[in-house]
């Protein structure tokens, strides 16, 4: 199924990072591709990343809906994977997300996700 094109997917990011700012989260990246979003994002202690990531999700969908009438039967999927970083992983990041584009004419969603689980998970 072709998905939204370049300046559509921008208002959707920006559409995601509103939402953030408006759950009481600072959205510092977000990007992806037509099959996946990634945001960087700065919570507070105050604000549930389970509850945020939830916000963020039924929002946006409801936008895409509303926004794309063709998407109407659109939905995200029931999971997602969340990671923490440092302040001096922040811009490395950064760089990571704004690169998608480039970065996913070498690797696959699933060869990426399973590449970042591995940087992620400790060795044994």
């Amino acid at each position: 199924m072709n998905f939204l094109e370049a300046a559509e997917l921008q208002e959707l990011w920006d559409f995601m990072a509103d939402t953030a700012a408006k759950n009481d989260a600072q959205a510092i990246a977000v990007g992806g591709m037509p099959d996946h979003a990634h945001l960087l994002l700065r919570l507070p202690p105050t604000v549930l990343l389970s509850d945020l990531v939830c916000k963020i999700k039924a929002c946006s969908s409801g936008w895409i809906k509303k926004r794309f009438p063709q998407y109407k039967g659109f939905a995200w999927q029931e999971g997602y994977a969340a990671f923490t970083v440092g302040p001096t992983q922040v811009k490395s990041v950064e760089r990571y997300i704004a690169r998608q584009r480039m970065h996913h004419e070498a690797k696959t969603f699933e060869q990426e996700y399973h590449t970042i689980l591995a940087k992620a998970s400790p060795s044994p």
